[in-house]
């Protein structure tokens, strides 16, 4: 690989960058804490850039001679498209996953649904690229309410292996929790986000332009892949997202624009005219060297490039970024999260420089090698994932992962009303009720009720009376003894001080006189 200084050596990301991929294709590993407080990844060096790459899809052209440079490098793309494209077993390897995933999502929000948008959608991702998806619950969810929800995800993958570390995302527009599962389960990166349903709906407007624009996805392959090596290709890492790419290939490619006053046929049949190699020289030289980033923004409603004064995206802190209209929402610039757009500008010039330097000779047949190669880890990868699928073993492996029990809510407190009181009567029924009898105040207590114990002593007017102790009695008549029970006897220790307990006080102390009714006689001074 020829040496890209400039665009190689890109400066450490912001703090809400996804986990490195260092040069041996391991990912920065962190067990449920935010990219916050993870190290800063290390600095690309020329070391990395000089690594190891290979080439296997030059293999398949064979020795042909061409009449140009730029139809050698069409077929070498058409070579690399065909190469790194996913293959069925990538493919399959993904979907189950993505299935057991669900299945693990729905125990603990059953009524949730698990959506994959991006590049897995139209199968324009490298073979180490992500798995977008988004996790949509019929609940509205504030910014914590989608963290909560990231960290239980968390914890229920962890639980049932699936992966070992998760890694979060929080400081960009939309919450995103990343991890690699495990080798067991095809070493597979997948993103999930919750409630931000933008993604899901570009999906059919991106297979549009797909299926209108044949040469597009070739391109987009060799762009993504040489981003990729450089680690510009991730909005997250500060780099160009899968969709912004998109956008920005698209754009040369529309009739109507055509900054290179290209042939018709050119575009809408690149490889009958093999012109691939031509439309990529096109694009590394618009954006590399001739469009102006400080000024103009691609609108995408109108299908050109307006001013940012025009959309009033010229008053921000970083004026030279690029600006993009977004599909879903035309007031909303997608190319912003490009912090690293200096970086991207220089690799497309550079890349533009490579191959307009490239020499055109029989000893050279690897032009498009020039700027785009394939790690040997790659190609392990690939391997590896396919003998997971033939082999039967990723579905038996899916299939002994243990689900968690189902969730059960707890039971929400709801406060119990106050009963109103009801009223009976002998006399009255009310329906589908158990009648209630009636039970007089002036009713005895049950004597036949074992629980029942009688009084200590029956209350008797009579010994309170004054031929006893000379007080006035309490009541004028006395109440009957059949509702207070048979008369106690005599108190052994009376002495002549009247019969039963009515002649002593509590305990067995005889009476004072004057207690029972009477005016009680004063005090005398003590001198």
């Amino acid at each position: 690989m020829p040496d890209q200084s400039e665009a190689g050596t890109p400066e450490p990301g912001p703090a809400s960058a996804p986990p490195s991929v260092s040069s041996n294709g391991q990912i920065a590993r962190n067990t449920g804490k935010s990219v916050n407080r993870m190290m800063k990844k290390k600095k690309r060096t020329a070391d990395d850039m000089n690594e190891e790459f290979v080439w296997p899809w030059v293999d398949l052209l064979g020795m042909t001679e061409y009449e140009s440079k730029e139809q050698r490098l069409h077929d070498e793309i058409v070579a690399y498209a065909s190469y790194i494209s996913p293959t069925a077993q990538e493919q399959r390897a993904r979907k189950l996953v993505m299935a057991r995933v669900g299945e693990l999502v729905r125990r603990r929000f059953p009524n949730s649904t698990l959506t994959p948008f991006g590049s897995i959608t139209n199968q324009t991702y490298l073979p180490g690229g992500d798995v977008d998806l988004l996790m949509i619950w019929p609940r509205e969810l504030d910014l914590e309410g989608k963290k909560k929800t990231l960290y239980n995800l968390s914890g229920i993958f962890r639980n049932a292996s699936v992966t070992q570390d998760t890694l979060f995302v929080f400081r960009a527009r939309v919450p995103i929790m990343h991890f690699e599962t495990v080798d067991e389960l095809g070493s597979l990166h997948i993103d999930i986000s919750v409630n931000s349903p933008d993604g899901v709906k570009l999906v059919p407007i991106m297979e549009k332009y797909l299926d209108s624009m044949p040469a597009l996805r070739y391109l987009v392959l060799v762009v993504k892949g040489y981003l990729s090596q450089l680690r510009l290709n991730s909005a997250q890492d500060g780099g160009l997202s899968s969709y912004s790419l998109m956008k920005t290939i698209e754009l040369p490619l529309d009739l109507q624009r055509n900054p290179k006053q290209r042939p018709t046929d050119d575009i809408e049949k690149p490889l009958e005219y093999e012109s691939l190699g031509r439309l990529l020289m096109d694009f590394l030289d618009h954006y590399g060297n001739e469009f102006d980033y400080t000024e103009s923004c691609v609108s995408v409603t109108q299908g050109k490039v307006v001013s940012k004064k025009s959309k009033g995206w010229d008053q921000t802190s970083q004026s030279d970024h690029l600006s993009i209209e977004c599909l879903v929402n035309s007031n909303w610039d997608i190319g912003r999260p490009t912090g690293k757009i200096k970086q991207v500008r220089t690799a497309f010039h550079n890349a533009h420089m490579i191959l307009q330097g490239y020499p055109f000779s029989m000893a050279h047949t690897n032009a498009l090698g020039a700027i785009v190669g394939i790690s040997p880890e790659t190609v392990e990868h690939r391997e590896h994932l396919k003998q997971l699928v033939d082999s039967g073993d990723l579905e038996r492996n899916l299939a002994s992962i243990q689900l968690p029990p189902p969730y059960v809510p707890r039971r929400q407190f709801q406060p119990q009303q106050p009963q109103q009181p009801q009223h009976y009567h002998h006399n009255h029924h009310q329906p589908n009720q158990r009648q209630q009898q009636p039970m007089p105040s002036y009713q005895p207590h049950p004597q036949h009720n074992p629980m029942y114990q009688q009084p200590a002593y029956p209350y008797n007017a009579s010994y309170y009376g004054n031929g006893h102790t000379g007080a006035a009695p309490y009541y004028s008549g006395q109440p009957s003894q059949a509702y207070y029970g048979p008369q106690m006897p005599n108190h052994p220790a009376s002495q002549g001080y009247g019969q039963g307990y009515g002649a002593y006080g509590y305990g067995g102390q005889p009476a004072q006189p004057n207690y029972g009714g009477g005016p009680r006689p004063k005090k005398r001074r003590q001198f």
